[in-house]
C-alpha cells in the first residue's frame, strides 16, 4: 500500500517537522537575533557570553537540582500509591481520584499553589494560625523557593508514572507473592524481591520521562516566581523564555535550548548505556 512513491514525502514531511526547526535552533546561537530586528552571524558569542554569566551556573545546578530531585520524589510517590491502588477492594473512583494532578492545566495548579503559599491570607497561612505559628513567605526566601515551587510540579507529574506502575504490579503473579509471604518475607522484602525484578523496565521508563518532563519544566516555576527571587528557581527552561521575550534576546535564548538539548541527549546516552549494561536495556531484565 506505501510504495517507494509514498516514501520520499514521507522523509521530507519528516525532515521539514522534526530536524529542521532543530537546525535552524542551532544556527540561530550563532547570530544576535532579536524579536523584530534582524539578525547576523556572530561566531560563538552567545556561547561565551553564556560562559561569562556568573547567573548561569547558578541555572544550571538549579535545572540539576530541581530535576534529580523531582524525579527522585515522582518516582517515589509513584510507586507508593501504585502499591496502594494494587490492594482489593479500591474502586474506580478512589483510583480516578489520584489521577486529577494530571489532568489539571499547569495555569491552575500554579495558581492554587500560590494561594496556599500566600502568607497571611493564605490557605496554609490561616491553618497555620490556628497554632500561633507564622506561615513564612515561601517563595520569597531563596533558600525555600525552589523546594516550594518543585512541590506543584512532581504533585502534576507522579500520576503519569502511577498508572504504568499500576498496571505492571497487575501483571505480577499473585502465586509468586504468596509464595515470598509463606517464605516469610515482609510486605517491604515482597516488593523488593518478587515485584521490583519484575516491573523494573517499567519503572526505568517512569523514571526517564519524569526526568524529561522535569527537566523541561516552565510553566509552573514561571507562574509563580518568575525565576525569582534572584534566580533562586530559575531553571534552563525559564531563563530561556526570560532571554527570548522579557529581554527579546533570541540568539541567546536558542542557545541555552541548545545547551538543554546537549545536557538532555547526555543524560539519555548515559542512561541507556547504564541500563543496558546492568539490566538488559528498557525492556525485560535478563
Amino acid at each position: 500500500m506505501f510504495g517507494p512513491a509514498m516514501a520520499m514525502p514521507t522523509v521530507v514531511i519528516m525532515v521539514l517537522l522534526g530536524a529542521y526547526p532543530v537546525l535552524q535552533g542551532i544556527y540561530e546561537t550563532f547570530t544576535n537575533a532579536s524579536l523584530g530586528g534582524k539578525s547576523h552571524f556572530i561566531g560563538l558569542s552567545n556561547y561565551s557570553s553564556l560562559l561569562s554569566d556568573g547567573s548561569f551556573g547558578t541555572v544550571v545546578w538549579n535545572t540539576l537540582l530541581w530535576t534529580v530531585v523531582g524525579t527522585a520524589a515522582a518516582l517515589l510517590v509513584s510507586t507508593a500509591l501504585a502499591l496502594l491502588l494494587a490492594q482489593p477492594r479500591r474502586n474506580a473512583a478512589f483510583q480516578l481520584l489520584w489521577i486529577v494532578p494530571w489532568a489539571m492545566p499547569q495555569m491552575t495548579l500554579a495558581i492554587i499553589f500560590l494561594w496556599l503559599y500566600t502568607p497571611l491570607v493564605g490557605f496554609l497561612a490561616g491553618w497555620a494560625q490556628h497554632f500561633g505559628i507564622v506561615f513564612p513567605a515561601l517563595l520569597a526566601q531563596p533558600h525555600l523557593a525552589l523546594w516550594a515551587v518543585l512541590v506543584p510540579a512532581v504533585w502534576s507529574t507522579y500520576s503519569f508514572g502511577m498508572l504504568f506502575i499500576h498496571a505492571a504490579l497487575l501483571g505480577v503473579d499473585p502465586q509468586l507473592v504468596e509464595a515470598a509471604r509463606i517464605d516469610g518475607c515482609s510486605v517491604f522484602q515482597q516488593f523488593r524481591l518478587v515485584k521490583l525484578p519484575l516491573i523494573g523496565s517499567v519503572v526505568r521508563v517512569v523514571a526517564l520521562l519524569d526526568f524529561l518532563w522535569l527537566f523541561n519544566q516552565f510553566a509552573v516555576i514561571w507562574i509563580m516566581t518568575e525565576g525569582g527571587p534572584g534566580n533562586s528557581t530559575q531553571i534552563l527552561g525559564s531563563y530561556a523564555y526570560y532571554e527570548a521575550f522579557m529581554v527579546r534576546n533570541v540568539g541567546l535564548a536558542t542557545t541555552v535550548g541548545a545547551v538543554m538539548l546537549m545536557l538532555l541527549l547526555a543524560f539519555v546516552v548515559v542512561f541507556l548505556f547504564l541500563a543496558r549494561k546492568t539490566y538488559g536495556g528498557l525492556g525485560v531484565s535478563r
